[in-house]
């Protein structure tokens, strides 16, 4: 293959000093070479700076970039501004990558026309440095056009909303950015970059490693857990103009309003508590009947008819290894 066109690898860099250096070496190592590395320290405290700055020595295809915290949105915001490839991926600093990510998703762009490429994901756990995945035929690919795409990320099906596991053509950020100062950025962001896409390709190579620490902002409670409900109620308003998506936005609205509930202090919020599940209630006969929706969300429905307080232990025993069995 080719390598002719230069791709953008932005990196996100806060408090992940135990993790950098993995991270960094797996994008150094790629099969395809023709990198534009930048690594943006955003104001890390510990000394992930001066560990960029090293790497950077050493590689002239790495760009550091120092600024004063402004979060995980703003870093890639800047890494998008500081980029120079006509395509960008994400790799976020704690997660590493297969040598022959970013060629597999170019080569898939190439091949396909796309102007999205996404492969499937490695979860990777802290506690026991395991992986687990679904294996599949060596270079299946799928080619989706935007509906279906946003379709399959909506329900939770093969595509996640994560920014990362994916290569984007530059010019999709045109007017779009990570919004500032707001978790769950991405889910806010990657529908938007859909719709303006055509054609999306996706590869069901497992070759980006999600770590799974056991730190995630994901696993604890805190007032910013309610910015998804926020991030969904807004996308379920942006995308009211497409009725083929109706059905897989309530689900994906649905879902977040679990997410919310099986974390929330009922004690604490009873006010929050009340409205989440009046919301869930107006809309979980529609979702249980669709056939699209994942087995996992139709026995929380299920169970909420019975009793909204257990829904927290179901959703600990269907954890991560279910949403990645369904993911693939």
């Amino acid at each position: 293959m080719k390598e002719d066109e230069l791709i953008s690898v932005i990196v996100p860099i806060y408090k992940v000093e135990n993790y950098i250096k993995k991270c960094i070496k797996s994008i150094q190592n790629q099969t395809y070479k023709n990198l534009d590395i930048i690594l943006v320290d955003d104001g890390s405290p510990d000394k992930c700076g001066i560990i960029c700055d090293e790497y950077a020595k050493k590689d002239k295809r790495i760009n550091v970039i120092h600024q004063k915290n402004g979060g995980l949105s703003n870093a890639r915001n800047t890494g998008i501004k500081n980029s120079k490839g006509k395509y960008i991926t994400f790799v976020d600093s704690d997660d590493f990558i297969h040598k022959d990510f970013i060629k597999i998703l170019y080569q898939n762009i190439k091949d396909t026309h796309a102007d999205i490429s996404a492969c499937n994901v490695s979860l990777v756990y802290e506690s026991s440095n395991k992986l687990k995945y679904n294996k599949f035929k060596k270079g299946s690919c799928e080619i989706l056009d935007n509906m279906d795409a946003l379709k399959m990320m909506l329900y939770q099906v093969k595509i996640n909303n994560s920014a990362w596991g994916k290569l984007y053509k530059k010019e999709l950020f045109k007017n779009i950015s990570f919004p500032d100062g707001l978790y769950y950025e991405d889910l806010a962001t990657t529908y938007k970059l859909f719709l303006k896409s055509k054609k999306i390709a996706l590869n069901n190579l497992p070759y980006y490693y999600y770590l799974q620490r056991n730190d995630s902002i994901s696993k604890q409670f805190s007032p910013k857990t309610f910015d998804i409900l926020k991030v969904v109620y807004l996308m379920q308003k942006d995308l009211t103009d497409y009725p083929i998506l109706e059905n897989a936005v309530k689900s994906r609205v649905l879902n977040a309003e679990y997410f919310v509930l099986r974390q929330l202090p009922k004690k604490q919020y009873k006010k929050e508590f009340e409205q989440i599940k009046k919301s869930i209630k107006e809309k979980r006969g529609y979702v249980l009947f669709d056939k699209e929706v994942r087995l996992k969300t139709k026995i929380g429905i299920v169970i909420s008819y019975f009793s909204f307080s257990i829904i927290p232990f179901i959703y600990k025993v269907l954890g991560n290894h279910y949403f990645l069995k369904k993911l693939n």
